[in-house]
């Protein structure tokens, strides 16, 4: 162990300066559910194939594995694949079409070829015989929408093993602990071919060069600490805090195009408690009855105010009267919620006296095989919720007798541990081939524009990774610009020269207190620009102060440095986009309609020799020349196998 400045030991010992030299045919960047599939599928074709991911691939990913959503093709379906994603453009028209229609056919593969891997997709043990959400015949057993069949709920915890098996059996070459620093081009040129990548172990402090033909980009999106973080803590979502958008830094600087940097989801979040421990009406516990502090029971409606009287019916679309219930359905596609989740109706319920605070979730008072399956199975396969599972049953907690409090519902008890956390839909452009605007660099998973999910990520990955391999047996020998690798090192090692100075928690607080202050709910061209000229004063004055004593700290600044470029493209993105948008949860002072028609197209931007440059792309434009008019002949066209 290292003894670092009379803090406490480092129990790795510190190799600095230690260069490793690492060669591929393939290089996956992220070893979560997309880049675990494109790493297995780049080896099935028989190149050799090296993994990086900055934690332990074992359980890499932000959410662990959980469900199958928009499995069209299963045998229980009752939408078809092709109806499914009209469904799905109705309900965003900046709907990324090629990964989403790739995932409504491919996605039932995706679930028995786990099931040979040796994870449990089915009932097999009959837990849940006879319930309504369990398919007799199939053993399948399915989330939210119990009629249409389109959505499999796993046993989530068996997947990442299996899936980690099977990238031991294919002789997949794994480096985790290594957070990637940036990516090699060649010539070290800015919009020229990907070469390879550079990365740091987070435990030793070892430099690593990868030498690659072909890159795919698995990093995932980026987390809520660019918006909210306030020094204190990490916010308590299913995120890791480590997916700082290293892909997206790294991509930009090389010159990729991206698209939709300005858009974000929205949704509450909790900052004084674990995800999930507590009640709540959404996910893993949907359709769970809530009830107040006198056990008055609050109903579910839909979005038309119409009142359920049963459990079955909060997840039935027929009764009522919608077509389908998708993950982020709006309107016929809406799924109901408790009354007690809106922030405008039941806070003013409260205050008439109808209903008295503080709220649980009723676990106790549901039928035996829904209870099971909220607590036993949505939430053990719900990302890495099997953490909370335990520590409630480890301490006591009955779901049979025993209620969670609900602490964010339309009423919040803690306001000052409440945030409205927004993550960036923005990701790379790519076409049907998950090929990118940069010779030789690929993306799956939620890197690529407004993506989202564990099977769309598989699903990517697997294209991603096929096209990667194939790419890389007719691809040259890659060169790497030792003048590129020298400058990346200096600039990750920075921070170690130094003996003194500020730390990463205050560089992570000031970017994110920039973007909260001037690009949060009602910005403008002038804030855009305060924005802008703060982050590079951040990025030229504050950046070059931090100090680190050990790896952990290396890597924590380091993700800070990604968090400073993403936010000045998230700045970038927003100063392009002169009008609002509810699609996009974007919105302006300054151009203050929203979605008109001539601004409804992606916006695109680059870096091209340090400037940006910005391009526009047409709605649904991977169906438009040189691509075919329909999803199926641009699928039947581009499916690689």
């Amino acid at each position: 162990m290292t003894s670092i400045k009379g803090m406490i030991e480092w129990p790795y010992p510190v190799r600095y300066g230690v260069v490793n030299k690492v060669d591929a045919d393939v290089l996956v960047l992220g070893g979560g559910i997309p880049g675990s599939w494109a790493a297995l599928y780049a080896a099935k074709e028989g190149v050799k194939v090296v993994l990086v991911e900055q934690a332990d691939v074992y359980s890499a990913g932000p959410g662990g594995a959980d469900q199958f959503w928009n499995v069209a093709e299963n045998p229980c379906s009752k939408i078809s694949s092709d109806e499914l994603i009209q469904s799905m453009e109705e309900v965003d028209p900046y709907l990324n079409g090629i990964t989403a229609y790739v995932t409504l056919k491919d996605s039932y593969d995706i679930v028995l070829e786990y099931e040979k891997m040796g994870a449990k997709v089915r009932d097999i043990l009959d837990e849940y015989k006879g319930a309504p959400f369990r398919d007799e015949e199939t053993k399948f057993v399915f989330y939210l929408d119990w009629e249409n069949k389109i959505h499999i709920m796993p046993w989530g915890q068996t997947l990442r093993p299996a899936l980690y098996g099977a990238l031991r059996r294919a002789g997949v070459e794994m480096y985790g602990r290594v957070k990637v620093t940036s990516l090699l081009t060649e010539g070290g040129k800015q919009g020229s071919r990907v070469v390879g990548a550079t990365g740091v172990n987070v435990r030793t402090g070892e430099f690593y060069i990868f030498r690659a033909r072909a890159t795919v980009l698995c990093t995932g999106h980026i987390n809520e600490r660019i918006w909210t973080y306030i020094g204190a803590r990490f916010q308590p979502v299913p995120i890791l805090p480590s997916q700082s958008g290293a892909g997206h830094a790294a991509a930009w600087r090389a010159g990729a195009e991206f698209t939709l940097m300005e858009a974000r989801r929205i949704f509450h979040g909790l900052a004084g408690f674990p995800f999930y421990s507590v009640g709540r009406s959404y996910d893993p516990y949907y359709g769970c009855t809530i009830v107040d502090a006198t056990g008055k029971e609050i109903p579910y409606v839909t979005d038309d105010g119409k009142i359920l009287k049963s459990v079955e019916e909060r997840f039935c679309p027929s009764l009522t009267g919608k077509r389908a219930y998708l993950p982020h359905g709006k309107e016929k596609y809406a799924r109901p919620h408790s009354l007690s989740s809106d922030p405008i109706k039941f806070p003013e319920l409260v205050k008439k006296g109808e209903y008295v605070l503080p709220l649980y979730l009723d676990l106790p008072s549901m039928p035996e095989h829904v209870r099971n399956y909220m607590f036993r199975q949505c939430l053990v396969s719900e990302g890495k919720g099997w953490i909370i599972y335990k520590m409630l049953t480890e301490h006591g907690f009955d779901p049979s007798q025993d209620m969670l409090q609900c602490y964010g519902e339309g009423v919040i008890l803690d306001p000052v541990k409440s945030w409205t956390v927004r993550t960036s839909r923005g990701g790379l452009v790519h076409d049907w081939y998950l090929k990118t605007n940069l010779e030789g660099l690929f993306v799956a998973g939620d890197i690529c524009f407004n993506t989202l999910g564990h099977t769309t990520a598989a699903c990517s990955g697997r294209w991603a990774g096929v096209y990667a391999a194939r790419y890389a047996k007719q691809s040259p020998k890659p060169e790497v610009d030792e003048n590129q690798v020298e400058a990346e090192m200096k600039r990750a090692y920075a921070p170690i020269e130094r003996s003194d100075g500020i730390n990463w928690k205050e560089l992570n607080a000031g970017i994110s207190k920039v973007l909260r202050t001037y690009c949060w709910e009602w910005a403008n061209e002038e804030m855009f620009k305060i924005a802008l000229i703060t982050l590079r004063e951040l990025e030229e004055k504050e950046a070059k102060e931090v100090v680190a004593f050990n790896p952990y700290e290396l890597t924590r600044v380091l993700e800070c440095f990604d968090l400073l470029t993403v936010a000045q493209m998230v700045v970038y993105a927003g100063m392009a986009r002169k009008a609002c948008s509810e699609f996009l949860a974007f919105y302006r002072s300054d151009y203050p309609e929203k979605d008109p028609p001539e601004w409804t197209k992606f916006i695109t931007m680059r870096l091209d020799n340090g400037r940006v440059e910005y391009g526009e792309l047409p709605i649904r434009f991977y169906l438009r020349p040189p691509f075919a008019p329909t999803y199926k002949e641009n699928y039947e066209k581009f499916k690689p196998w």
